[in-house]
């Protein structure tokens, strides 16, 4: 008696193993936005620096020499030191951008996105979902390791 209820022990523990595996495979929500940025992150500025931003857009690797267009966004909002700038239109990884404050030009250019592993099961790899995020990009000629677009002003 007392061994049939150690195996009946085993078989459900098994049973439990077996169930609690096969749901690593769940899938969860993946973001899949990562073509577009949304919002520029500037720290370090003040509110007279970056009362109105204008962002313009060129070709990528034209060299920034004829632009595209150009959009104005007012900030009127900072907490501390930093604000962020929502873009309506956001802005896309396909174009390079100059970012224009009261005082300064940021150049923005060169991005370099990862692949990262969103829904993972590690009994069988080719059911992961994977998405891809931003890993760095160029501000004026200087690779910055991020995964959001932010301007420090120095």
């Amino acid at each position: 008696m007392k061994k049939i209820i150690i195996q009946s022990k085993n078989l459900l523990v098994l049973l439990v193993l077996i169930f609690s595996l096969s749901s690593c495979c769940s899938k969860k929500d993946c973001y899949y936005g990562e073509e577009f940025f949304y919002s520029i992150q500037l720290n370090n500025f003040t509110l007279s620096d970056i009362d109105t931003v204008t962002v313009v857009r060129y070709e990528m690797n034209s060299g920034f020499i004829s632009p595209l267009d150009s959009t104005f966004y007012y900030n009127t909002y900072m907490y501390g030191n930093s604000a962020s700038i929502y873009l309506n239109d956001g802005m896309t990884y396909k174009y390079d951008y100059i970012v224009r404050t009261q005082y300064k030009s940021f150049k923005i250019s060169d991005y370099l996105f990862q692949r990262y592993i969103c829904n993972s099961c590690f009994l069988n790899s080719k059911n992961n979902d994977y998405t891809y995020g931003l890993k760095s990009y160029k501000i004026d000629g200087k690779v910055i390791e991020s995964s959001m677009l932010t301007i420090e002003n120095y």
